[in-house]
């Protein structure tokens, strides 16, 4: 059964071409085995054992080689591979990605290139590389930061301007996940298990966490509860396809295109010379 689901998740992203890491997959196959998830108004547990699924994996890739568009567990990456001769060009943003799996997801699904934007893992690239921070000062960059919707990932957006030494004029922005995030779109989330076994632990280390809390004070109630039950979603919990488009919409904007009721009110201003 599980393998069957395995199978199908596979198909599923072979047919969009996607290249995906084992974790896209293993969320795909949850959904493949629990197909009703987007139509229940809460956060789900994942159906299926993240030790049960990688068993089932290796023993489907021994049988039949490694699956087609998976990706291989990320090497090490330094954000220091900005050739020299780039130091006079400008450069309006750069991503860099709290899962580093995900960083090389997104160069062979071509994303960077698209959005004209080096991406690189947020802890390869503390504090951000000498070149790059000058590229991006010249023009007034932007550094963005995906991270998961947990503690721990807000805690990193709060903390790594900081760490990356960001010189005067480039800004930071964290585009999430936040909680409400992965409430609305209805993620798989960890964390109810130890709620369930250990929830008085589970709040004795949310109050320890508040300690060191002005992160959470900009957080709305609703989120911090959710936080303070253990829950955490993963970026890799949502579909790759709609976490690059999204990536798309934000991060480059496309000119938005006249309706045709704006057409019209322009051709009487028209002259016969300019008339289409």
């Amino acid at each position: 059964m599980l393998t069957y689901a395995i199978r199908q998740a596979v198909c599923q992203f072979g047919a969009i071409g996607l290249h995906y890491t084992e974790r896209q997959l293993y969320y795909e196959t949850c959904r493949v085995v629990v197909p009703w998830q987007r139509y229940v108004p809460m956060n789900l547990p994942p159906p299926v054992a993240w030790p049960r699924f990688a068993a089932s994996l290796a023993a489907l890739q021994e049988r039949q080689g490694r699956l087609v568009g998976l990706l291989p567990p990320p090497a090490a990456r330094v954000a220091q591979g900005v050739p020299a001769e780039l130091g006079d060009f400008t450069l309006p943003r750069v991503l860099l990605c709290a899962d580093s799996a995900l960083v090389a997801m997104f160069d062979h699904n071509h994303l960077s290139l698209e959005l004209s934007s080096p991406v690189f893992s947020a802890e390869a690239a503390c504090p951000l590389p000498t070149l790059l921070a000058h590229m991006l000062q010249r023009e007034g960059g932007r550094v963005y930061l995906l991270h998961d919707a947990s503690a721990a990932g807000l805690q990193l957006a709060a903390h790594l301007p900081t760490r990356l030494h960001l010189p005067e004029g480039v800004k930071f922005s964290a585009l999430g996940l936040r909680p409400i995030h992965a409430m609305r779109l209805r993620l798989f989330v960890a964390g109810e298990a130890r709620r369930r076994g250990g929830e008085e632990a589970g709040r004795r280390e949310a109050q320890d966490e508040d300690r060191d809390t002005e992160w959470q004070s900009a957080l709305p109630s609703k989120e911090r509860r959710w936080l303070a039950r253990g829950r955490s979603a993963e970026l890799a919990a949502l579909h790759p396809l709609r976490l690059m488009r999204t990536l798309r919409r934000l991060l480059h904007p496309e000119a938005p295109v006249p309706n045709l009721w704006t057409q019209l009110r322009r051709w009487p201003q028209l002259g016969h010379m300019s008339w289409p």
